[in-house]
């Protein structure tokens, strides 16, 4: 019965990080790509010049500055929809993605969310990009700011997969082993830990490193202290 049960887990696991891949390849596939026609009106008829673009994003900053969230979030909503067939849609899309990541004038569920959510329209552009590798970063971010931590455990293993010389490999290693240390998955953090440990040339990322194993021993102790307690009932 165990057997069958952990060859179910194992597909399900396989099947994840597929599906995981599928949407780095094609990014958010057909299903994204008519959502975002439903919200957007992509043939909008003004054309926004990146002047005017840049204007929009001066006057939505104005008003989040002065603590107008729902109206600098209009302002930025509309911006997206004027350019989405601008050959610059990308760049000004997902910088209004990270408007909203690194915003303090709102509740982090709130910003998180929109931001996700302009990070997803950014990707469902055909056009390639520079911040493509940054973007996927920071989607996974979202998902753990979130609370979505399954999501954001297969966000870290694709994007580590895949862009293992990226100058964001370091932290998206050290947000999924906070993650399975904190799902007490410690085998495979641990070994991610220790590949932090011995590589790294960063002091921050050495201490943090060093954090995250001292918690893993600690959560590997509570493993043990409950498994004993079982056996003496």
């Amino acid at each position: 019965m165990n057997g069958l049960k952990n060859i179910k887990y194992h597909i399900i696991g396989v099947l994840i990080v597929i599906t995981a891949l599928l949407l780095l390849s094609v990014p958010l596939g057909y299903y994204c790509y008519t959502f975002r026609e439903k919200i957007f009106n992509v043939k909008a008829k003004q054309l926004y010049t990146r002047r005017d673009f840049d204007n929009a994003f001066a006057r939505a900053k104005n008003k989040m500055e002065r603590g107008l969230y729902n109206d600098a979030h209009d302002i930025l909503k509309t911006a997206a929809e004027q350019v989405m067939t601008r050959n610059f849609a990308c760049e000004a899309i997902t910088s209004i993605g990270d408007f909203f990541f690194f915003t303090k004038y709102t509740d982090d569920k709130v910003k998180y969310k929109d931001a996700l959510f302009f990070y997803l329209i950014a990707a469902t552009q055909t056009k390639k990009d520079e911040q493509e590798v940054r973007r996927y970063f920071q989607v996974a971010n979202c998902h753990k700011f979130l609370g979505y931590e399954l999501s954001a455990m297969t966000d870290y293993e694709v994007f580590i997969n895949n862009f293992p010389e990226s100058r964001y490999i370091e932290d998206a290693k050290l947000s999924l082993s906070a993650l399975l240390v904190k799902r007490k998955r410690l085998k495979k953090a641990n070994e991610i830990i220790l590949g932090l440990i011995h590589k790294t040339e960063s002091q921050d990322v050495l201490e943090q490193s060093i954090f995250l194993m001292a918690k893993s021993h600690i959560a590997e102790a509570e493993i043990i202290e409950e498994q004993e307690a079982k056996k003496k009932r």
